[in-house]
């Protein structure tokens, strides 16, 4: 008997213990056989384990690898090797991490699609442009006179949000003034991301189904995603930078969906917002952000720690105090600030959720062949302040594609 992944159990097995819910709920007695209509209702109901009888977690997982071919099995374990820490094997959760990365790889190369490739290592040709005294993230999030004021329209979604005899159709009135910020979000509402079975072809009804506070977060990322389209991608691909942007957020709000009473909007956001930062950093100061990027990269190093050291601070603390500029929930930006150190933020368990989806994104950049960046190791004892079970990682994986394509679509699509 063994707890195995929910992706690995095959009509036929047989319960070894009650399936029951984190509700309390009952789904499956004992001895109860799996049929393909209970698979089906595991992914309805958010079911990523099951004990089964006479099936152990590593004969499942073996089993899982003897369908793939040995070649691009060996080729993916190799690039794994190079981009992931040392010693997985101390930290259960990122050793899981790394197999689903090898399996994803893996099974991309047999559809046909191009392997990742060892990334070409930034280079630093230039002087830092930094000035004695600027050592201050909230010095340099407000001294660029264009990023002190928000857009008018989350200025009013704010007053909306904050006024508890506010109408949610007020906030639909706000919204439909801009119709490319409405398109965007109609069709965020209609992803994957959120599954509803029928279309929702108007923003009153938008607000019905997702909460009146909960678009309004959607909207302020949706916002502020747009706002920085337009910072030249001399010193930074954008596209990539926008690629882990939307991974992230995806990330976030899947398992987000797995922790009970945690917003799943401002989870979302926050990952999309969480390296806001950089962009500031590159726009103010781009020769010396390219000289934090190729010393991470050369030395295998986060970038964060090469940026405190040129800096005296990193991308998260300046892009936290931007959000702050910005009026976004003190909640949001505290998982913004601390997604490196979550330990040191107020509320533990979400920067920790968002450390994590940070490094599960990094993961699917080596996986979906990007230019591949190394894996950072999970902060000692976030996984635990995540509380969940290691099979949720796989549950998490299994959910990203079918998600992932569609927000990153909206996101480069977002024009004013």
């Amino acid at each position: 008997m063994g707890v195995i992944n929910a992706h690995d159990i095959k009509p036929g097995m047989v319960l070894e213990k009650d399936l029951i819910l984190s509700n309390g709920r009952r789904l499956l007695p004992r001895g109860a056989v799996i049929e393909e209509k209970h698979l089906r209702i595991f992914k309805a109901w958010g079911v990523t384990e099951a004990a089964i009888a006479n099936v152990s977690r590593e004969a499942a997982e073996s089993d899982a690898l003897s369908t793939l071919e040995p070649l691009a099995l060996q080729y993916a374990a190799s690039l794994c090797e190079l981009y992931f820490p040392v010693h997985v094997e101390e930290q259960p959760a990122l050793q899981e991490i790394k197999r689903l990365t090898v399996l994803t790889i893996a099974r991309r190369i047999m559809l046909g699609e191009n392997p990742p490739r060892p990334a070409v290592v930034c280079t630093d040709d230039g002087p830092a442009e930094l000035h004695p005294g600027e050592t201050d993230p909230r010095h340099v999030a407000a001294s660029q006179v264009e990023l002190a004021s928000f857009p008018e329209i989350c200025q009013l979604i704010r007053e909306v949000a904050n006024d508890p005899r506010a109408s949610s159709t007020r906030l639909a009135e706000i919204i439909s003034r801009d119709t490319s910020l409405c398109a965007n979000l109609l069709r965020l509402v209609n992803s994957p991301l959120y599954g509803f079975p029928n279309k929702v072809d108007s923003i009153p009804r938008a607000v019905t189904l997702i909460g009146t506070r909960e678009l309004c977060t959607l909207t302020y990322g949706v916002v502020a995603v747009r706002f920085f389209r337009g910072i030249p991608s001399t010193y930074l691909d954008m596209l990539r930078f926008w690629k882990h942007a939307a991974a992230c957020g995806v990330f976030a709000r899947i398992l987000a969906s797995f922790i009970g009473g945690m917003d799943e909007e401002r989870a979302f956001v926050a990952g999309l917002l969480h390296d806001i930062g950089r962009l500031v950093l590159v726009s103010k100061y781009p020769v010396a952000s390219a000289r934090a990027l190729a010393k991470a990269q050369s030395q295998n190093l986060p970038l964060h720690e090469t940026e405190l050291e040129i800096f005296g601070f990193h991308h998260a603390r300046v892009g936290s105090h931007l959000l702050k500029a910005w009026h976004f929930p003190d909640s949001l930006r505290d998982m913004v600030s601390f997604h490196h150190e979550p330990l040191k933020a107020h509320t533990v368990q979400e920067a920790a959720m968002l450390h994590l989806a940070d490094v599960l994104s990094v993961s699917m950049d080596l996986a979906t062949g990007g230019a591949p960046r190394p894996v950072p190791q999970l902060e000692p004892g976030a996984w635990e302040a995540v509380g969940l079970p290691i099979s949720v990682l796989e549950a998490a994986y299994g959910q990203f594609d079918r998600q992932f394509k569609e927000v990153l679509s909206v996101l480069m699509n977002n024009e004013a």
